[in-house]
């Protein structure tokens, strides 16, 4: 079994290798990223509300989120559950607190927005109203390597060993909202008193 030491190091040749095979398509020009044809970005709400998260329908766009979640968005990467995200590097101090409303919308040309084509316009409009400068790139950071002990595991299995969200509607949610949740489901209520 490789030591913990050397597999990073080979992770890291790999990515730094990576790396210098992309910089030479770097180099080429860039063709101009596409753009919304009218956007409105303003301070949204502080109160966060479940519902509909945002994005393209049909030649729309529609987004609510802090510049952090913005940018996370536009650029691709993944959502960090914890809220902490570390991978955006630089910035204002509100970048992670200050939440915006961006409603756009696309040529008439257009009648349905790829998702892909508005990641592009949404990295436009941010690089225009926020006078964003970004960049990605490949850095080497700490990393904890989960193993199981000498002695084995220690996990038990639960007792409903049913298949994942057994039963429910068609979405995987419970039918009877009193009942217990299937294995691997949450049931999520919003209160309406508070």
């Amino acid at each position: 079994m490789e030591n913990i030491e050397s597999r990073h190091k080979k992770m890291v040749l790999t990515m730094a290798l990576s790396a210098v095979a992309v910089v030479p398509l770097l180099q080429t020009p860039a063709a101009k990223k596409p753009s919304f044809e009218l956007a409105s970005v303003k301070p949204a709400a502080a109160v966060n509300t479940f519902g509909d998260p945002g994005g393209p329908k049909g030649n729309r766009f529609t987004l609510t989120g802090t510049l952090s979640y913005l940018l996370v968005y536009a650029y691709g990467l993944e959502l960090d559950p914890t809220g902490n995200d570390n991978r955006i590097l630089g910035g204002p101090a509100w970048i992670g607190t200050d939440r915006f409303d961006i409603q756009a919308k696309a040529n008439d040309s257009i009648t349905s927005l790829a998702p892909d084509q508005a990641t592009l316009m949404l990295q436009s409009l941010l690089e225009d109203r926020f006078q964003l400068k970004a960049h990605i790139e490949t850095r080497e950071v700490p990393v904890y390597n989960l193993v199981v002990a000498k002695g084995g595991h220690k996990m038990k299995l639960s007792e409903d060993q049913g298949p994942y969200g057994a039963s429910g509607s068609q979405r995987g949610l419970p039918v009877d909202a009193q009942g217990p949740v299937p294995r691997g489901m949450v049931r999520m209520t919003r209160s309406l008193n508070g």
